[in-house]
């Protein structure tokens, strides 16, 4: 994902956690969990945006293979 791409904002992070707490996904109670959670899904959503762009991940990638 581009760096300058204005689309992806931390409201629409804000967004898609308030649609996930609406249909009851909470957050974890612990901090440190709470924090693991968010940088984790943070990565996810960006990967899935990578995916509606058309940028789909190969096997490889998704295997950690470097």
């Amino acid at each position: 994902m581009s760096s300058s791409d204005e689309r992806f904002t931390f409201g629409l992070l804000h967004d898609l956690y308030a649609v996930l707490e609406a249909h009851g996904y909470r957050r974890p109670n612990d901090e440190s969990t709470r924090n693991r959670a968010a940088g984790r899904s943070l990565s996810v959503v960006l990967e899935l945006l990578n995916v509606r762009r058309g940028f789909a991940p190969t096997r490889r990638d998704m295997s950690g293979a470097g």
